[in-house]
């Protein structure tokens, strides 16, 4: 007698349903956090450690983000000399802004200012001008042989948590490639890379692969590969940014359900999805619309991985 074919469960399905039970159950309120320690660089400053304001703030704050800089110091080319420093080879520096007022009588004598966007200075309407500059400035981790306060030590960031060698097997096999040691998490598509901070920084290690799969959801965003409309206006449009970010987050749910990670970090899952919900107005038609395009990307992934969903639980448990 032949055996009877047993039913392929719709694990993505049921990770739908239950993140959007939690998300009701929470009223929509569950409070998401990031799931790795960091020094957060919110406020960069100049090597003296006065703190930058106004749009050098901003301009900075991105940059160390984006360029996974853990050092809050920026100099200039000579202020790092004076130091004893050497800018590395190769490293480019970012630019910031300075506002000022000078005296018109004087040449350019009598001036004062400061960061753009920070309190303006006065003096007569006749007798000054404004004027706005910009300087180079690099980071202290572009930097080499600077005094050691300028290298923050991250050794109360460790949690301890350890890579998972079946896990890290499985995402090395991915196009895509990683590069660690960030302050924050996120996938950059100039350089096609994800930048990712070190799992010792994760609460366990488990969050730290499913933060991973969040960022592989968004690097098969793109035009060459599975060419997302919400990942093209993602910059551009508030709601396409939120259907991104919903996309990947269901996609990463997905993708850890394969790989066995799901019971444990559901209410993460559901908190980072119902931010973004926010900004979709709570419709949850906006989640099942995304969750067929973070279907897509999981079946990418797991493609690229050469694994067939359905084997990869099997895969974690061996």
């Amino acid at each position: 007698m032949a055996s009877e074919k047993r039913e392929r469960r719709d694990i993505a399905q049921e990770v739908t349903d239950r993140i959007i039970e939690r998300i009701e159950e929470s009223g929509g309120e569950l409070p998401w956090r990031k799931p790795w320690r960091s020094r957060a660089i919110a406020h960069p400053c100049r090597h003296e450690g006065i703190g930058y304001r106004g749009i050098n703030h901003l301009i900075l704050s991105l940059e160390a983000f984006a360029r996974g800089f853990s050092s809050p110091y920026w100099m200039t080319f000579r202020q790092s000399k004076e130091y004893g420093g050497s800018v590395i080879k190769g490293q480019k520096a970012t630019r910031v802004v300075f506002y000022g007022i000078a005296d018109k009588r004087e040449d350019g004598g009598g001036q004062s200012g400061g960061d753009a966007g920070g309190k303006q200075g006065g003096g007569e309407k006749d007798a000054t001008y404004r004027f706005l500059k910009s300087f180079a400035v690099f980071n202290a981790t572009q930097i080499e042989d600077l005094p050691e306060r300028f290298y923050p030590k991250d050794d109360d960031l460790d949690t301890g948590s350890r890579p998972i060698p079946e896990l890290e097997a499985f995402f090395a096999k991915l196009p895509v490639p990683v590069v660690k040691g960030g302050e924050g998490a996120c996938y950059r598509e100039i350089t096609d890379d994800i930048l990712m901070p070190d799992i010792a920084r994760f609460e366990e290690p488990e969050r730290f692969y499913a933060t991973l799969a969040h960022e592989h959801v968004h690097s098969c965003g793109i035009k060459s590969r599975l060419g997302r409309d919400c990942f093209a206006r993602y910059h551009a449009d508030i709601k396409a940014r939120a259907e991104e970010e919903l996309v990947a987050e269901l996609g990463s749910a997905f993708i850890c359900a394969e790989l066995g990670l799901t019971p444990d970090h559901m209410d993460d899952h559901a908190a980072y999805l119902s931010s973004w919900l926010k900004a979709l107005k709570s419709d949850k038609r906006y989640i099942f619309r995304a969750a067929a395009d973070a279907q897509r990307a999981a079946d990418w992934v797991f493609k690229a991985a050469g694994v067939e969903t359905g084997q990869a639980e099997e895969a974690r448990a061996a």
